[in-house]
């Protein structure tokens, strides 16, 4: 049951992150890569150490940009 939660959890957290890219390219056009990097940078062995927080940067600082 633990197993099922994790799963779970890790998919809505997958899901979030593809769309608050995606809602970020809307706000922002200075962002580097593309919501499928947003989800697929977690799976790469190497570039899972520094990718991630990257992309989650540009989420952050396009939510805080002026309109």
């Amino acid at each position: 049951m633990t197993a099922l939660a994790f799963v779970v959890a890790g998919i809505a957290f997958f899901m979030w992150t593809y769309w608050a890219y995606s809602n970020a390219e809307s706000l922002s056009t200075e962002l580097e890569f593309s919501p499928g990097w947003a989800i697929g940078s977690w799976f790469i062995p190497i570039l899972t150490l520094w990718r991630p927080y990257q992309i989650m940067s540009e989420i952050w600082r396009a939510s805080m940009a002026d309109p």
